[in-house]
């Protein structure tokens, strides 16, 4: 028996299997979670809402960076947005700014420009995603 034999029994055997999963019901109490998170009703998602608008759509052929701050790591990509649905010409990941000790409100914005100066100038629209508990004030 192979190594894929091998998984595919095992994820079987735990009903983890692609096969096994059925992605509308998963996705549909996904979304249900979600909402009801952002409700204030019971959830395992801590949704908090914003009360910011994503302002225009981007055209097709359009970039924008992705930003995404997470509790452990700080992503950044360079998407462009195609007939087909967005394109990743480019990311990087690096440690979330405070994970390794400390950081004033200024080294946190340094890390941040640091992360996005590569793909800064081939973009005039960002995409801010905090992955972790947090309020807008």
């Amino acid at each position: 028996m192979d190594h894929q034999e091998k998984l595919n029994g095992f994820l079987l055997e735990l009903g983890l299997h692609p096969d096994q999963i059925d992605v509308d019901t998963c996705t549909r109490d996904f979304v249900d979670k979600m909402q009801a998170g952002l409700a204030g009703l019971p959830s395992p998602f801590l949704m908090l809402p914003t009360y910011l608008s994503a302002g225009e759509n981007i055209p097709e052929g359009g970039q924008a960076i992705a930003i995404d701050a997470g509790g452990t790591n700080l992503r950044v990509g360079l998407v462009r947005f195609e007939t087909k649905g967005p394109l990743i010409l480019w990311q990087s990941k690096a440690p979330m700014p405070g994970t390794q000790g400390p950081v004033t409100k200024e080294e946190f914005f340094l890390a941040l420009v640091a992360q996005l100066s590569p793909v800064l100038d081939q973009a005039q629209h960002i995409g801010f995603c905090f992955s972790f508990p947090a309020q807008i004030q």
